[in-house]
């Protein structure tokens, strides 16, 4: 009898054992690709060994299958490993291989508890708790997009919107216009960069691939803190670069940046790192270049300028050469008249207060305050339409800066300093903490998906603001604009007031997803609304600073020539150099 009560109370510590056991996820030791921008699978331990045309990319996760001693090509072992979920194997540098012991999950423990009363589905916890274990100060804090995560994946896959560089063509988008498969070329939206994939556009939107200490700083809130953003820690993002023979004053200026604009100093020098790289570009050099015309956009005169700076890269966008066009930008247009932001940017130090200005004002102080917001504007608490006012269409953009924030702490010794992590949640997102590595394929996206009639009209080649229409290049037309409506989706329906040659003040209605918007054209120099720059806008314009004529809200704006935020003698003065061939008015 006696040893029956000591088998059931045996039994029941067993269950009891066996009920806690089953709330908890055991820690094991797992292995990642470290590269940020990839690294090739080998056929064998070496680089002697052709690849096996794999490429693997950031925090795919692998299965050791066993490691060789170094050979030829890496000072580390060879990892022979299992990737694609088991399916594929190959050898990969222990270079770029990380193992990462994650933490044990308990349903019922305090931190797991904290993770959800913030909002965190269970599939960001065990790598968030990895994360607080090695650095107990880090605070984690969700932000609810309140979008479904495959219509952000659809909007961000908008052809033109995310952009991919490198020779790996799985990544680029085959949807067409993007890919024509009767020659197997695909289109270049800015010289060496493709459209990103469906594929490639949900690896680098899904937060959970990149919860680790390494990349987690794509989430830091971008406020200054005088604590740890030094002039020390400037330099160690920059000290290396073209800058300290350009301007060797340059840390100083970014700290004075940071103080006068409340935006972090170590975010400033990673994003110039990112734009002009170590060794400079022709965006930070001040070189002679010319502003070539371009018969696509109707935009260029020719000239030659030198002296200007954009270390940002500000402006630098479309299908003429970008950095050219932003340092026109960074001139104050054409003629230099535009004078805010500290323009002209002719010498390094305005260009480093001036771009700083306008990154923490046009993004961090209007709710786009980390890298990955400022990358996919998706936060709830942003002054822009969501999916636009996006700063760069390089989709590795964030992580490539997170990276170099990451070593500049690191090198300082500052990575145990108290941050504040602001990391996405979508709606409807899989239970997978990992996203598939990402790959190319033939997708259709973009011609057939219901989009927002926001996401149509800030991906048609246009600026809009609220109800104004504006960025149009002189000479498009109505149909022009259907027809790009209809490349975005298929679905939208889209009517103009002119069908020919458009002007201020003619409208275009959108309609999609059950919303309807109309907006009015506004062509900078045009104030009477005929499509072309001529002698009666200049009349019209003189009249409406005299005083003599009611202009529409449309006209008025379309007066303000040089966009300073007013009409007035500068104005008549740019569209009078328009109309004779000496500057373009830039739309």
């Amino acid at each position: 009898m006696k040893s029956k009560k000591i088998l059931v109370i045996f039994t029941a510590i067993l269950m009891i054992c066996s009920l806690f056991l089953s709330l908890k996820t055991s820690a094991a030791s797992r292995y990642y690709i470290s590269a940020t921008d990839g690294v090739n699978v080998r056929k064998g331990p070496g680089t002697n060994y052709s690849t096996t045309g794999d490429m693997l990319y950031y925090n795919t996760e692998l299965t050791v299958i066993e490691t060789k001693p170094n050979e030829q090509g890496c000072s580390d072992k060879w990892y022979h490993v299992k990737y694609n979920n088991g399916t594929k194997e190959g050898y990969v540098c222990g270079t770029y291989v990380r193992e990462e012991q994650l933490a044990d999950i308990d349903q019922n423990g305090e931190y797991e508890q904290y993770l959800k009363e913030q909002g965190f589905p269970e599939s960001y916890w065990q790598k968030l708790k990895t994360l607080h274990n090695l650095h107990s100060n880090w605070t984690f804090k969700a932000v609810k997009t309140n979008l479904d995560f495959n219509d952000a994946i659809d909007n961000e896959s908008i052809l033109g919107k995310s952009l991919i560089d490198g020779s790996d063509t799985s990544l680029r988008s085959k949807e067409p216009p993007a890919y024509d498969p009767s020659t197997g070329i695909y289109k270049q939206y800015e010289p060496g960069w493709y459209a990103a994939s469906r594929d490639t556009v949900k690896y680098y939107l899904d937060p959970r691939n990149f919860l680790s200490e390494k990349t987690i700083f794509m989430f830091e809130t971008l406020d200054y803190n005088s604590s740890y953003q030094t002039k020390e820690a400037v330099e160690k993002i920059l000290g290396s670069s073209y800058m300290v023979k350009l301007y060797p004053d340059y840390a100083n200026a970014f700290v004075e940046a940071a103080q006068k604009y409340n935006v972090s100093p170590t975010h400033l020098a990673s994003r110039v790192r990112q734009e002009t790289s170590l060794n400079g570009s022709i965006s930070s050099s001040g070189e002679s270049f010319v502003y070539a015309y371009d018969p696509n956009s109707n935009q260029g005169n020719n000239r030659t300028y030198s002296g200007i700076y954009n270390f940002y890269n500000i402006g630098a966008y479309g299908y003429m050469n970008p950095a050219i066009r932003g340092l026109i930008w960074a001139n104050g247009g054409e003629d230099g008249t535009v004078t805010s932001y500290g323009r002209p940017w002719d010498t390094p130090y305005k260009a480093i207060l001036g771009g700083a200005q306008y990154i923490a004002e046009g993004y961090i102080s209007a709710g786009q305050n980390t890298l990955y917001f400022e990358k996919f504007n998706v936060s709830p608490y942003s002054q822009n339409p969501i999916y636009s006012h996006q700063y760069m269409t390089n989709i590795r953009g964030a992580l490539s800066e997170a990276e170099t924030t990451y070593n500049s702490y690191k090198n300082m010794g500052l990575l145990n300093e108290t941050y504040e992590f602001l990391i996405p949640v979508y709606e409807n997102m899989d239970d997978v903490s990992d996203s598939n590595t990402p790959s190319g394929g033939n997708e259709d996206t973009g011609s057939d998906t219901v989009v927002s009639v926001n996401t149509i009209a800030t991906n048609i080649g246009v600026k809009v603001n609220n109800s104004n229409m504006s960025g149009i290049a002189l000479g498009t037309t109505g149909n022009d604009l259907i027809n790009r409506v209809k490349n975005i989706s298929s679905n939208a329906s889209v009517s103009v007031s002119n069908n020919g040659k458009l002007g201020t003040g003619n409208t275009i209605t959108i309609s999609s997803n059950g919303e309807s918007k109309t907006y009015t054209i506004i062509v900078y120099g045009d104030p009477n609304g005929d499509g072309t720059i001529n002698i009666f806008d200049l009349v019209r314009t003189q009249k409406i600073i005299l005083g003599t004529v009611s202009p529409t809200e449309a006209q008025r704006n379309a007066a303000d020539a040089n966009k300073d935020g007013k009409v007035d003698i500068f104005d008549l003065v740019r569209i009078q150099k328009h109309i004779l061939n000496i500057t373009n008015i830039v739309q």
